[in-house]
């Protein structure tokens, strides 16, 4: 009987996350663009491709130090928080709302 067991690995493009894991085995001894190309990937990219990243023993000092050095790529901006703000004052304004119309 065939082995019909999926073996994919759970990543959602194991090629670019090889790739990340090369970059990062090699920082900080990589160039401005593969820095970008991190910061890029850590952001936008697949947030499991991210968490396994951080799983990896031999890549995790400098995804620790990557992360401390460029940590303002990966902070929230007045956008986001913003964002943030209207959510919390539409939620009181409803919550308000309910209050006064007796639902507890």
């Amino acid at each position: 009987m065939p082995d019909t067991t999926f073996k994919r690995s759970p990543a959602d493009d194991p090629a670019r996350l090889e790739q990340m894991k090369e970059l990062l085995s090699r920082y900080p001894d990589i160039d401005d663009s593969e820095k970008d190309e991190i910061v890029h990937y850590l952001k936008k990219g697949p947030p499991l491709d991210a968490a396994l990243l951080s799983t990896l023993e031999r890549i995790k000092p400098q995804l620790a130090r990557f992360r401390e050095e460029h940590r303002r790529h990966f902070a929230l901006g007045a956008k986001e928080y913003a964002l943030v703000a209207v959510f919390v004052v539409a939620l009181v304004a409803l919550l308000a709302l309910l209050w006064d119309a007796g639902l507890k």
